[in-house]
């Protein structure tokens, strides 16, 4: 029952954390003016992708952790 909690514990900061992290690179790709126009015209910032990386290693280590105290 315990690791169940865990798991709960742990994906509810991965979720926190990438949301969290999502605005602030966006935020970021705004102000250095890294955009270009969508299909509409729009434009929007580019390289959003990497925000993905630094919450890998997040909860990677949160992960790894986890089961290493198991």
């Amino acid at each position: 029952m315990n690791s169940y909690v865990l798991y709960a514990i742990l994906t509810l900061i991965g979720l926190f954390g990438t949301f969290a992290v999502i605005p602030l690179f966006k935020n970021l790709l705004i102000d250095s003016n890294v955009l270009r126009p969508n299909y509409k015209k729009d434009m929007i910032p580019v390289s959003m992708g990497m925000v993905f990386l630094p919450m890998i290693i997040i909860n990677s280590i949160i992960l790894s952790s986890s089961f290493a105290s198991s």
